[in-house]
C-alpha cells in the first residue's frame, strides 16, 4: 500500500528590507562626510575607538541603534554618527567618547529617531 505524501507548501522568499541607515550611508558617501573608512590605523586611535565601543556595548540601557552608532577616531577627533533612539542614548555616547578622547575633539553627528516605522 502506498502512503500518500503530504502536500508541501513552499516557503515564500523573504522580501529584502533596508537597514535603518542605508539611506544615510548612501548620502554620506556622496557628501564626503567621515565614514568608518576614515578611521585612523594608529595604535592610539584604534585603542580609543575600541575603548569607547566597549563602554557602549557594556551599557545595557542603550538602544540597539546606539550600540550600532559609528565611532570614527582620527588624530584630532572622535566622530559619532548614526541614528539613536533618544537623547539619553546621544548623551551616553558623547559621555563615553569624551571619556576616552584625550585631546581629540568629539563631534556629535548622531541623529535622534523621531518615529519608528
Amino acid at each position: 500500500m502506498v502512503t500518500p505524501t503530504p502536500a508541501v507548501t513552499p516557503t515564500p522568499k523573504p522580501t529584502p528590507t533596508s537597514a535603518t541607515n542605508t539611506g544615510r550611508n548612501a548620502r554620506d558617501a556622496q557628501t564626503g562626510a567621515m565614514t568608518p573608512i576614515d578611521q585612523s590605523n594608529k595604535a592610539e586611535d584604534l585603542k580609543a575607538t575600541k575603548d569607547i565601543r566597549q563602554r557602549v556595548m557594556g551599557d545595557k540601557a542603550l538602544s540597539l541603534n546606539a550600540k550600532n552608532a559609528k565611532i570614527i577616531t582620527t588624530e584630532t577627533s572622535v566622530v559619532l554618527r548614526g541614528p539613536v533612539d533618544s537623547k539619553a542614548d546621544r548623551d551616553a555616547l558623547n559621555r563615553y567618547a569624551k571619556e576616552y578622547a584625550g585631546s581629540r575633539t568629539v563631534l556629535d553627528e548622531l541623529e535622534i529617531e523621531t518615529a519608528k516605522k
